[in-house]
């Protein structure tokens, strides 16, 4: 199912090396800036990092859900904070992954 493919993803960020954290909070950041209505997000996420599965399965629920949210602006959320609201955000709506 790609809900657990996600899940999975995104709990082993714990065993990601320390350059890909670094690639996410850098994209995160970016994203900060991003203006969410273009396609310059996407293109964004994918010149950020495009062989972590942690990062498709991001991109796939940016693009489906988060392109407009608040969430992404919100600067006083850390990358930990951000990537468990994913995790939760993918189990209790994984019906956008399918």
């Amino acid at each position: 199912m790609a809900d657990t493919k996600c899940v999975n993803a995104l709990q082993s960020k714990l065993q990601t090396n320390e350059s890909e954290i670094l690639k996410l909070k850098k994209i995160i950041r970016d994203l900060n800036y991003a203006n969410f209505n273009d396609d310059k997000l996407i293109n964004l996420i994918y010149k950020g990092c495009s062989n972590s599965k942690i990062c498709e399965n991001i991109k796939t629920m940016l693009y489906a859900r988060f392109v407009e949210n608040e969430w992404l602006k919100s600067e006083n959320k850390d990358l930990e904070k951000k990537l468990k609201d994913l995790e939760i955000f993918c189990l209790t709506e994984k019906q956008i992954m399918n």
